[in-house]
């Protein structure tokens, strides 16, 4: 992004650690054997302009929203060695609940605090309309956010394994808990 003429803000913490995992998610799941749920794959522009393409495709779905399982929304997620912020969990006690079951067995993260659900990122249009969904943002010390100094070499990507790690056993585990 910008902010007026000169500045520019590369973004590599904000938005671009969040894409770079959608794109391994992606990756990840697409490979091999077919997996038991569908997946769809968003990125979404105008986040900080009011959540605009995400509440634009909340009000026009490519498919019923009723089908979606699960939204996990992935921002800023290149840091995390103060652990990661889980956004709704206290909306949504069952996501939550596997949140912390899978990170107390694999201490993947420092710690998982939950927070309630806030129009802070895309999450927010699906959960107003009841789809189940959580935000996951890292914690820790990294070069910015919004600025000109929010840059590659200043992210140290210290919990962006364990989170991958984590979200791959979100989908494992409501896929266990649907076959049982």
């Amino acid at each position: 992004g910008s902010f007026g003429e000169g500045n520019y803000f590369p973004g590599a913490s904000d938005n671009a650690s969040g894409t770079a995992m959608v794109l391994d998610l992606a990756r990840q799941l697409s490979s091999g054997k077919k997996p038991w749920y569908s997946y769809a794959f968003m990125l979404f522009s105008g986040e900080e302009a009011g959540l605009v393409g995400s509440t634009w495709y909340a009000n026009n779905p490519l498919f019923p929203l009723e089908k979606i399982k699960l939204v996990i929304n992935l921002d800023m997620v290149g840091t995390g060695q103060d652990g990661v912020i889980l956004f709704n969990g206290p909306q949504r006690p069952m996501e939550a609940a596997i949140v912390q079951k899978l990170n107390e067995a694999k201490q993947y993260m420092k710690i998982v605090d939950e927070r309630d659900g806030t129009a802070n990122s895309d999450h927010y249009p699906f959960h107003q309309k009841d789809v189940p969904a959580i935000f996951f943002l890292t914690k820790g010390r990294a070069g910015g956010g919004h600025n000109t100094f929010d840059t590659a070499d200043k992210l140290p990507l210290y919990g962006y394994e364990n989170l991958f790690k984590l979200v791959i056993g979100i989908t494992s585990e409501l896929q266990r808990q649907e076959t049982e």
